[in-house]
């Protein structure tokens, strides 16, 4: 039986950062969020102080985090459901997205003495695992200016993401290690030594730090690691979005840029798959694609969006995407509930109904580009299609 928080193929929450232990951080001001939980409804709307453009909108999402919440509390709501759903032969993934700072990376991988959501799941799965003697590998992996590396390899080799006929994923040179420096993934304190020490060495070996997107893939099989996968439990901590017009460096512009629009593609897609989309467009970034088969069909999503405790213009344009993604799904029921009662005759009365409640706008420009897009395609029609058939759709 499915649970509220697996219901949708991509449920979104938000999370703030909990507050540091520096006092000067302890001191300073809060956030300016108001979050109101709705009657008879787990989805929350949250609204802005009125320093933020368009804070007279408010943001629906279907769960907020306080700073107080640990990562454990996310761990038992939404994580665990998912987890099941792998050893039942399905993908989940755990994604963390926001503005830079927000505390996507203290809540992916924690530190050495306060765990993050992967070392909480992994304890989880490798418990799982033993009772029913399944057997538990990992990939850690890197993308970044739109290239994929395996972490695991000394040499940082590019992954080639390839993809068949029958559309299914191949990601050629990713290793899948179910033994880590000669320490079985079934030994927690094994797994813990070597992703803190992937960590490190990645620290020390960019300098400046390189920002990318960082993977860990759990893959999950039957007996024996080499038996074939039967699920896996992707978590990702995407780079933190920055709104490119605060920079005057020209190759820090374009590393924004770049990253910016990987945010922008996963965004796309995972607003389409809640939308129930016919076209899911996963070859708009190189992260989009090589996670495809763990994205589309039964598989489900949890997108976190981070927030710093002093809210930002990156943080209210990162939740406005995020709420976008939210009222997909409404969208979807929307649309089957109107093509279900309507008659085919009347379909373009409803489609036009559609639009004019289509999902938050996010920014000027997506306004801009939309419009643009809309006007564009009504030109076409009306040159290509006769009076006649328009009247008779």
């Amino acid at each position: 039986m499915e649970t509220k928080s697996m219901s949708k193929a991509v449920r979104v929450v938000a999370r703030v950062k909990p507050s540091s232990s520096d006092p000067a951080v302890k001191a300073s001001s809060g956030s300016s969020v108001s979050v109101h939980k709705r009657d008879q409804s787990e989805t929350v709307s949250i609204s802005f102080g009125a320093q933020f453009a368009g804070s007279k909108d408010s943001c629906e999402l279907d769960h907020f985090y306080e700073e107080d919440e640990a990562a454990s509390s996310i761990l038992a709501k939404e994580i665990k459901p998912l987890i099941s759903s792998v050893f039942e032969g399905k993908d989940a993934n755990v994604i963390a997205h926001g503005g830079r700072c927000s505390g996507k990376t203290l809540l992916i991988q924690g530190s050495e003495w306060e765990p993050g959501l992967v070392i909480l799941s992994m304890a989880e799965m490798l418990s799982m695992a033993e009772e029913r003697g399944d057997s538990v590998s990992v990939s850690f992996y890197e993308v970044s200016h739109e290239t994929v590396y395996d972490v695991l390899d000394k040499e940082k080799r590019v992954v080639s993401v390839l993809e068949g006929a029958q559309g299914k994923i191949q990601l050629k040179g990713l290793s899948k290690a179910s033994h880590l420096v000669g320490v079985p993934v079934k030994s927690l304190s094994g797994f813990q030594e070597v992703y803190f020490g992937l960590n490190k060495i990645q620290k020390l070996v960019n300098d400046p730090p390189l920002r990318s997107h960082r993977g860990v893939m759990i893959h999950v099989a039957k007996g024996e690691a080499n038996s074939g996968t039967l699920g896996r439990m992707n978590f990702l901590d995407m780079a933190g979005y920055e709104d490119s017009r605060k920079q005057c460096n020209d190759l820090a512009l374009l590393e924004i840029t770049r990253i910016n629009k990987s945010i922008y593609a996963l965004q796309n897609v995972m607003y389409a798959i809640n939308a129930n989309e016919f076209h899911v467009p996963y070859r708009e970034s190189k992260l989009t694609h090589m996670l495809k088969g763990c994205l589309q069909g039964s598989n489900r999503t949890l997108l976190i969006t981070c927030l710093p405790r002093e809210f930002s213009q990156d943080s209210f344009y990162m939740l406005n995407l995020a709420s976008r993604i939210c009222l997909g799904s409404k969208q979807s029921m929307t649309n089957a509930t109107k093509k279900s009662k309507c008659p085919a005759g009347s379909l373009s009365s409803s489609s036009a109904a559609q639009k004019k409640n289509t999902p938050l706008v996010v920014s000027a420009t997506s306004r801009q580009q939309t419009g643009i897009r809309k006007s564009v395609t009504e030109r076409k029609s009306k040159l290509n299609t006769p009076a006649s058939a328009i009247k008779g759709r």
